[in-house]
């Protein structure tokens, strides 16, 4: 175990190195379950790394009947697929019946955290299956707040139209714990793209006042 509480076994999922896991299974005293200082078991690296074959043998092996198993942070592995970008990971783990909408301690779903990182395919995968867009996290920043974070602009143009944001007046409108319009945070992370589609969308928008009467443009 090393400083974070990293086992072999952790180590193992993290590089997708199954034939080490296979051997260490065999192995008396090897914890195939053991968490990690964080509450990360090898479910949550096997997700975080993308290696659905890993994956696919600790379901074999039925080591975590459940799993939407959590990490100190209410993370699931499909939390961290999706965090991640990785769509195989994350088909692989609906397929096993994860929780589409679960939220982790700051209300995050796996779709905000696959949008806020410009994670597109994974984000198409979500909607598709049916992940609510009306979701807010700790903080009430909804899915359109997050997409004014995304630094890459064509990401963020295309996670705009694949939530259909032109047509939901509500998303663009939200207003976080701080009443902040997502045009406040598309223009404090310099999101021109994602600024002018939200003025077009609404130019009421650009006097919108935050808790501290801040214009979108101060």
């Amino acid at each position: 175990t090393d400083k974070d509480g990293e086992t072999t076994v952790h180590l193992a999922a993290k590089i997708g190195h199954k034939k080490i896991l296979m051997k260490l299974k065999e192995i008396d005293n090897v914890d195939l379950r053991a968490k990690d200082s964080k509450g990360n078991t090898v479910l949550h690296f096997a997700a975080e790394f993308g290696f659905v074959s890993i994956l696919d043998i600790l379901h074999s092996w039925n080591l975590f009947p459940n799993v939407d198993e959590v990490n100190k942070s209410g993370e699931t592995p499909l939390h961290k697929a999706a965090q991640n970008g990785h769509h195989f990971a994350v088909m692989n783990l609906l397929d096993k019946k994860a929780e589409l909408d679960r939220k982790n301690k700051k209300k995050e779903t796996p779709l905000m955290l696959a949008i806020t990182n410009g994670h597109i395919t994974v984000t198409d995968i979500l909607l598709k299956k049916g992940s609510s867009i009306e979701v807010r996290d700790s903080k009430n920043e909804n899915l359109m707040h997050r997409i004014a974070g995304i630094q890459e602009s064509a990401h963020a143009i295309e996670i705009m139209e694949l939530c259909k944001i032109s047509s939901n007046e509500t998303l663009r409108l939200g207003r976080d714990n701080n009443k902040c319009l997502p045009i406040h945070h598309a223009a404090m992370n310099g999101s021109y793209a994602v600024f002018v589609k939200l003025a077009t969308f609404n130019k009421d928008s650009l006097l919108g006042l935050d808790k501290q009467n801040r214009l979108p443009i101060h």
